[in-house]
């Protein structure tokens, strides 16, 4: 991989250093001209002894009377990364009194290559991650040695058991444009604490946990989504062998749908009859739903859920809801009316829960 410095970075160098020894510095490129000089009218200009130096790779100091006649005294020293040359350092001045700010200079661009070349290798592991997790999910087995190759670094095998975890912000909020923006995305993974992390567009990160680890790994996630703004809201899937990540995948959004309100996490394994809902078939859904949920308006729909989750109390929802007993009331019989199903009868109730959770599998 090439790396080079632009323009911009060069010129904060040379001005950096000059603020240090008060010398006039060039970054020279190996074609000889001066791109970034704190004498802003040489940029652009020719350098001889750059270009000199950047041809035979040694560094060429200047003195009084020396070869180069006519040019002024300083040091001109090559900047080399992983054998690549990347430009001629040049400090006007004594070559005793400015070598080690030549020195200096070439200290400053190696630290920042160094930070742009782990910078790109943090980006590559994460997109590495990012194919595996969305292949795996996706029902889509990689290819099997280069599987091995990636799961082997982070001591996993075939038959280590992984969940699918999937984070997304609560309500919508954020549009998919801020959580699909790359330095947010990184900060966030980072925070996660684990790189087998697939951000999905427009707002939606896949994780795959250990299993074993799941317990500390769904705390920190917990902690993760109150700390964000907007708060995340989390579906864990079922544990199953890296070629059964489709099916955890399944799980999670399955228990990402059961969420309500407020709510921020919620596992497969808390599920009950969702799982019943999610294996059916779809035109059993339809079906359900036709009699039920879509016979309703709004408000109906909002009494029937906040009745149902407390516990069929119509003191408590009329509570819940700032309405009259009798409001309420009127409602339930309302969607007795419509719908032929009474919400005060056991049986009934839950063929009307199971029509109203139907809605989130259209």
């Amino acid at each position: 991989m090439a790396f080079h410095l632009n323009q911009t970075t060069a010129q904060q160098i040379v001005e950096t250093v000059k603020n240090v020894c008060g010398r006039d510095i060039n970054f020279i490129h190996p074609d000889g001209k001066i791109f970034a000089s704190t004498d802003e009218a040489r940029i652009g200009d020719f350098h001889e002894i750059g270009f000199e130096a950047a041809r035979t790779r040694q560094t060429i100091e200047v003195r009084e009377g020396g070869r180069y006649h006519g040019t002024q005294p300083g040091v001109n020293m090559p900047f080399l990364w992983d054998g690549t040359l990347i430009a001629v350092i040049g400090v006007t001045g004594n070559p005793d009194d400015v070598r080690e700010y030549a020195r200096l200079a070439r200290r400053i661009a190696q630290l920042i290559l160094r930070e742009q070349e782990l910078d790109l290798l943090d980006r590559s592991r994460r997109s590495q991650a990012g194919y595996i997790v969305n292949a795996l999910i996706s029902g889509q087995a990689p290819e099997r040695e280069y599987l091995n190759d990636f799961l082997s670094r982070y001591h996993l095998t075939e038959r280590s058991l992984l969940r699918a975890v999937i984070m997304r912000p609560q309500n919508g909020e954020t549009g998919g444009e801020s959580v699909t923006a790359e330095a947010e995305s990184a900060d966030i993974i980072s925070e996660i604490g684990t790189e087998l992390v697939a951000v999905r567009y427009p707002d939606e990160y896949v994780i795959l946990c250990e299993n074993r680890k799941q317990q500390e790994f769904i705390r920190r996630l917990t902690d993760l989504s109150r700390r964000h703004t907007p708060a995340f809201r989390i579906g864990v899937g079922s544990a199953e062998t890296v070629f059964g990540q489709e099916n955890s995948y399944r799980t999670a959004l399955l228990a990402l749908r059961s969420l309500r309100d407020g709510q921020v996490l919620a596992s497969y394994e808390s599920l009950d009859l969702q799982i019943l809902l999610s294996s059916a078939k779809p035109a059993i859904r339809d079906m359900l739903r036709k009699k039920t949920a879509d016979l309703i308006d709004r408000m109906d729909a909002d009494c029937l859920r906040t009745y149902f989750s407390c516990n069929m109390s119509v003191k408590a929802a009329s509570e819940q809801l700032f309405i009259h007993k009798n409001t309420l009331q009127y409602h339930l019989d309302r969607v007795h009316r419509l719908t032929g199903y009474n919400p005060r009868i056991f049986r009934d109730a839950v063929v009307l829960w199971a029509g109203m959770e139907s809605l989130e599998y259209r």
